[in-house]
């Protein structure tokens, strides 16, 4: 499938060389005529050349795909003769049979506008090709439709009909619609141009959505010329889904000074980009490092990357604008935004692709991931890292992470204005997160237990998380082991006090058990499970990263946040209830899921050392072979969606 994809890809890349190379021949041949040239971005002297180097450039690429193309050879781009070009362009006479030779001594420049200057939706447009002010020039119509683009004249397709028996003038109507947004752009361009050299020629216009109505004086395309459609959006190319998405098939989006096509989606309220950023010009890393690999996955930027990589009037969504797409997409969301290349459904025409991701060394190396692919925000957490929403092989919800500023991920652009959001000083962003926790109870597994409901704030993440407060005491009778599940003796100075050991530090479990008590919940209003390595870091960051908030007076914290963590160590067969140590004081550990693609039921122990000292993950053999105690979250997606 993802083969499909490429081809697919590549033969919209091919059709784009085709088509500019047949505007190439044709603006040769028109220059051939001597007619004043209209969509050209150099000089007269210069069409010859750039014609031999597209003809280079697109042979080049139907050699590189020969293998893709074979049975479309025989559709390859014709070659136009110098009397008549292969277009709709070609220029006729107006109320005679021939074509007229019309000299033009020198090459072509923008005269009019000059620039900056406003129009009214339907409004007459005079853009003046020549040496002088007093060459005549082309008229454009805007007309008020369903298409959102701006233009780029070197893309139009246009018929040119001659004005009586000379060549004064040249009407032209723009194959698509303007006039949904309040403003669009155009940007007329003749000179050899790129983002390094911005040509003094390049003029930029603004059109106002306000009058609908042509005015008598404005209307000058006579039924000869109108020839082409008003909307470069046709029938075919808005495709309305099952789940009421519609999507648009090559919409040209616009950046100051160059132009790309992508396919949009507008889900719900929101219009999104329906495939990754591939924007050449704002990022050099493809994954692997390998350009194939851009063209048909976008390509990755780090966070720095980001400020200005989306077109104009569309920007980096931030946790909000991602929370309302997933909002409307339910349950599943992975699944569903996911591609069918991915083991997804794309009931939304969304289209997400196994893109990867990567990371940028200090001395400026890649290295690159390919078990996952994340989506940038614009919504920093802290100094160092930004919210990023990931999608993974195996699972159908899409689930937010925090990374590194110098991690490379996919963009996705969202149509609006960006946001302002105002920044904190770096000594207040990292004393942001703020949390409120209310104590409850619930019968989980047919006892009851006090649980903790967490609502917080991160930078810009917003969190909620509902966990045990105390560890697991449950015990199943098809549990067979013979080994020690409990505290006894060795906290006697509390058994003889009276304390039930097993309820204070619940019992232990080996791996086999903790993955039976995990597959027990199946309804999604009573679905505790085991913690995955991601919900453990979220709880971290509900606190704020100080864990001392997380632990009892006993491991040295404060318990601020009523999690009341305690001394409980873990039990291994040899050193029976210690840490890793030899001192079961220094830290307690928990079951968790690691979410390993390969292995979904790969568990590793999260421990925490006293005093807040640090926490981790470990895999060592002497976790592997322990027993450890459990606490559980509630996580309804997980029951939803296993």
């Amino acid at each position: 499938m993802l083969d499909e994809r490429r081809k697919t890809r590549d033969e919209r890349t091919g059709e784009t060389l085709q088509m500019k190379y047949e505007r190439k021949n044709v603006i040769a041949s028109v220059a051939k005529q001597s007619i004043i040239i209209l969509s050209v971005a150099f000089f007269f002297s210069a069409c010859t050349d750039y014609v031999s180097q597209m003809e280079d450039d697109f042979e080049g690429w139907k050699k590189a795909h020969s293998e893709i193309e074979s049975d479309e050879s025989s559709s390859s781009v014709a070659e136009s003769s110098s009397s008549e070009p292969v277009s709709s362009s070609s220029v006729k006479s107006n109320g005679s049979d021939g074509d007229y030779d019309c000299s033009v001594s020198d090459g072509v420049k923008v005269v009019y506008p000059a620039g900056g200057e406003k129009f009214k939706v339907g409004q007459t447009i005079d853009v003046v090709f020549g040496t002088s002010v007093e060459d005549n020039g082309y008229r454009i119509i805007f007309k008020n439709g369903t298409s959102d683009q701006g233009f780029d004249l070197l893309d139009v397709t246009y018929d040119a009909v001659m004005d009586g028996k000379t060549c004064n003038e040249v009407k032209v109507k723009l194959s698509a619609d303007l006039g949904v947004e309040p403003t669009m752009h155009g940007i007329i361009r003749v000179a050899p141009y790129s983002r390094q050299n911005k040509g003094a020629n390049s003029k930029e216009f603004v059109v106002e959505k306000g009058l609908n109505e042509e005015s008598s004086s404005s209307s000058i395309v006579s039924s000869s010329s109108a020839a082409i459609s008003s909307s470069s959006v046709s029938s075919s190319s808005i495709i309305t889904l099952a789940s009421g998405a519609v999507v648009q098939k090559d919409v040209s989006l616009y950046w100051d000074d160059y132009s790309e096509s992508y396919d949009i989606v507008t889900i719900g309220s929101q219009t999104w980009m329906a495939e990754n950023l591939y924007s050449q010009y704002m990022s050099p890393y493809c994954f692997q490092n390998r350009t194939d690999y851009c063209e048909m996955y976008g390509r990755l930027y780090t966070f720095s990357l980001t400020e200005d990589a989306c077109p104009d009037g569309w920007h980096v969504p931030d946790t909000t604008d991602w929370k309302i797409l997933l909002e409307v997409v339910g349950n599943k969301s992975a699944k569903k935004l996911k591609s069918e290349q991915w083991a997804g459904s794309d009931e939304f025409g969304f289209g997400v692709l196994p893109a990867g991701s990567g990371k940028v060394s200090d001395d400026w190396k890649q290295s690159y991931d390919a078990s996952e692919s994340c989506f940038w925000t614009s919504s920093e957490t802290d100094g160092e890292n930004v919210a990023v929403l990931c999608f993974s092989s195996d699972e159908n919800e899409a689930k937010w992470q925090k990374r590194s500023k110098t991690s490379l991920y996919s963009i996705r652009c969202i149509k609006g204005e960006k946001k302002t959001v105002a920044k904190s000083s770096s000594s207040s962003v990292q004393s942001s997160s703020s949390f409120s926790v209310s104590k409850l109870s619930a019968t989980i597994l047919g006892d009851s237990y006090s649980v903790v409901d967490f609502n917080a704030e991160e930078g810009n993440m917003n969190l909620h998380q509902k966990w045990m407060a105390e560890n697991l005491q449950y015990w199943d009778d098809s549990f067979t082991s013979t080994e020690k599940t409990c505290f006894d003796d060795y906290y006697a100075y509390e058994r003889d006090n009276g304390v039930d050991l097993c309820k204070k530090y619940g019992r232990y479990y080996n791996t086999e058990e903790a993955l039976f008590i995990h597959r027990l919940s199946t309804d999604p209003n009573d679905c505790w499970v085991l913690p995955d390595s991601q919900e453990v870091k979220e709880l971290i960051g509900i606190v704020g990263h100080d864990i001392t908030k997380l632990y009892s007076e006993e491991m040295g914290g404060n318990n601020e946040s009523k999690f009341n963590l305690l001394p409980a160590g873990y039990y291994d067969r040899d050193a029976l209830f210690l840490s890793l140590t030899g001192n079961k004081r220094l830290k307690t550990c928990f079951w968790i899921r690691l979410n390993s693609p390969s292995n979904p039921s790969k568990l590793a122990a999260y421990c925490f050392y006293e005093n807040g000292e640090s926490s981790k993950s470990e895999m060592t053999d002497d976790v592997r072979k322990a027993r450890l105690p459990i606490r559980l979250i509630y996580d309804r997606n997980y029951c939803l969606t296993h």
